[in-house]
């Protein structure tokens, strides 16, 4: 729900701003650079980490079954909470200075 809250004012927000300046503000703010590379890392290694869980489902060499799902129930959670934070972030951009505190 909140995704389609944010996606829908990003969306609304897009007619207001220039896609120049969208461009300007996103690349020249390093914070914002560095935050948005570190949670795709992050994203990426739940998403490894869960690609090995599946894995090692398949031939069952390391983890008992009750381990293997509690991890991969971890690993989707953080992959999604990654996405979220980075759309916030994107939000925050966006949005007028009134969303920015």
């Amino acid at each position: 729900m909140l995704v389609h809250i944010i996606f829908t004012k990003l969306f609304i927000y897009n007619t207001l701003i220039d896609i120049n300046m969208l461009r300007a503000k996103a690349f020249l703010n390093t914070s914002f650079m560095k935050d948005n590379w570190i949670l795709l890392l992050l994203a990426c290694f739940f998403f490894l980490v869960y690609a090995s869980i599946k894995l090692n489902e398949m031939f069952g060499i390391l983890l008992e079954e009750n381990s293997s799902e509690f991890l991969q129930e971890i690993t989707i959670l953080g992959v999604l909470t990654c996405s979220v934070l980075s759309q916030y972030k994107w939000f925050k951009l966006t949005s007028p200075a009134k969303y920015n505190r």
